[in-house]
């Protein structure tokens, strides 16, 4: 398209089609071509007001006319926006023939009728016309604003949708909605795509983004074989020791880092008050124990300098990955390390699809005594460890060699005994006594506000370190909003306070028939009540 957009006067005949106006559309097609249509005959009055959408008067204008007289064949004749005077906007004639014309033009309404020209008459379907502009405008609207940087497509779309909607009438939705969101997302994409900035990469990280807007390092680990990039603020660590940090919880996400690394791994800090901050971002081409002995030397580094003395003892929070629970075994040795409830019943309820028990649990071949076995193991997560043992579930099969359900459960106690009653997992899933941060949650609503960030997966190298810069910044600011607001726990939503202090109730009513010597029913009937808590999905 040439630099000066122009508009294309199609003169309409007031017997044209119904669904067509006297309108000034936008040329967005190749070079105008004059049509060998009829002209019109009695032009009315009404040609002399030629509509056009607000906003639209600073366009350039051009217009179709035939100037036949004296030739064989139409000629094309377009005008320019020439000036603004104090009382009208000025357009002059283009071509050879009509260089000594001109039409003024107020607001919305030609100062002269504009038919005295010579002209060929083209209806215009009025929706088409809107929609062609509205598309225009939004592509428009996003190239010259750059807060559009790193939104998603889809969002752009509906918002314009629904602008649309407000403003038009139903034929004029339909024709912007067209085919859907499919017709509009390479376009409003690309636009969106402009502002992309292709110079920053893993190997190429400029001055603005390694440094923070106080001059302190962002960018501290960048080494590219094997590829790792480690960020954060010494200042946000620093903070978050001063409020009494108790726990880090770390989860990776593998849809936000470049498409040629494993992951973006972050590591967050629990404070009190269940203050929670991202502290550690890590882009991994590996998930090797190296990798993540690099990652949590730098936190130990850290707290060596910023957390008060004597140290209160830590709590890690990971999933159940071997390298990653080695690194912090290694790097952490007086912590205590613990694995995530939400991870242990997802590989759980994955093995118990594999062994086929699932259609003994529900379903037209459910089985009542093989339920009650799998809600009792279930449970077991909530059980002192010491009490495992007491359990029968865990020992054999609720049910006859003769059933159909024998084999699968010997297949499954024989995982469960092998991988997590015993091996290096065992001494991470027990969550007696633990009443927060049972899991690796906050992690996974990170990543989730991060997905919903991004226009789609893999951003570029700018678009995500500004976002974790941005949520830095963020970090700073809600702990110095604990600071100023000391006392003050974090909101949590009530369903989730109320779950919360359901668990709590639960163990604490057990915890006095333990003290007291719980029988091996009142074990198992405790184990059933806790299954509820456990979700039984697999995601």
């Amino acid at each position: 398209m040439s630099q000066h957009l122009f508009e294309q006067l199609t003169l309409v005949s007031a017997s044209a089609l119904t669904n067509s106006i006297f309108s000034i559309t936008e040329d967005l097609s190749l070079p105008l071509k004059a049509s060998p249509q009829t002209p019109a005959v009695g032009a009315s009055a009404s040609d002399n007001s030629i509509s056009r959408s607000a906003g639209d008067s600073s366009l350039p204008l051009e217009a179709s006319t035939d100037l036949s007289a004296g030739a064989s064949s139409p000629v094309n004749s377009t005008f320019r926006n020439e000036e603004e005077t104090v009382q009208a906007t000025v357009y002059r004639g283009t071509r050879e023939l009509s260089q000594r014309k001109t039409k003024e033009v107020i607001g919305d309404e030609f100062l002269s009728n504009t038919c005295s020209i010579a002209h060929i008459c083209t209806p215009v379907p009025y929706a088409k016309d809107k929609d062609n502009r509205l598309a225009y405008e939004v592509v428009c609207d996003i190239k010259s604003n750059q807060l559009y940087a790193g939104r998603c497509p889809r969002q752009v779309y509906e918002e314009a949708l629904s602008k649309t909607d407000e403003l038009y009438d139903e034929d004029v939705v339909m024709a912007f909605y067209g085919e859907g969101y499919s017709q509009r997302r390479q376009t409003i994409s690309r636009a969106i795509n402009t502002f992309k900035d292709r110079e920053v990469t893993l190997q190429n990280i400029p001055d603005d983004l390694v440094f923070l807007q106080d001059g302190t390092r962002f960018v501290h680990v960048h080494v590219m074989e094997p590829q790792l990039h480690i960020y954060y603020s010494e200042k946000t660590i620093q903070k978050t020791c001063a409020n009494d940090l108790f726990a880090v919880v770390a989860d990776g996400v593998h849809s936000n880092q470049p498409k040629n690394l494993a992951q973006l791994y972050c590591v967050h800090g629990v404070c009190a008050g269940g203050v929670e901050v991202p502290l550690v971002y890590a882009l991994t081409a590996r998930k090797h124990e190296a990798t993540y002995r690099r990652i949590f030397k730098c936190l130990q580094n850290n707290f060596e300098l910023f957390r008060p003395r004597p140290m209160q003892r830590l709590r890690v929070v990971l999933d159940f990955e071997h390298a990653a629970i080695n690194a912090a075994y290694s790097l952490f040795p007086d912590a205590v390390v613990q694995g995530c409830s939400f991870h242990l019943p997802q590989s759980w309820n994955r093995k118990r699809d594999s062994c086929r028990i699932t259609r003994f649990i529900r379903g037209p071949g459910r089985d009542g005594v093989v339920e009650e076995w799998w809600d009792t193991i279930k449970g077991v997560i909530f059980l002192p460890k010491g009490l495992r043992s007491e359990v029968r579930a865990l020992r054999a099969p609720p049910v006859s060699s003769e059933h159909p359900a024998y084999g699968s459960c010997w297949d499954f106690l024989n995982y469960l005994t092998s991988t997590w009653l015993t091996g290096p997992f065992e001494d991470l899933w027990c969550k007696w006594g633990i009443t927060d941060l049972r899991t690796t949650n906050l992690a996974e609503a990170f990543h989730n506000k991060l997905n919903a960030t991004f226009t789609g997966d893999h951003p570029d190298m700018r678009t995500l370190l500004e976002k974790l810069r941005t949520l830095d910044l963020e970090a700073k600011c809600n702990l110095r909003w604990s600071e100023m607001n000391p006392g003050v726990d974090k909101r949590i939503r009530r369903r989730d306070l109320e779950r919360r202090q359901s668990v709590e109730e639960s163990m604490a009513r057990f915890d006095a028939a333990y003290r007291a010597g719980a029988t091996v029913a009142q074990i198992e009937k405790f184990c059933r009540d806790m299954s509820r808590f456990i979700s039984g999905k697999t995601v």
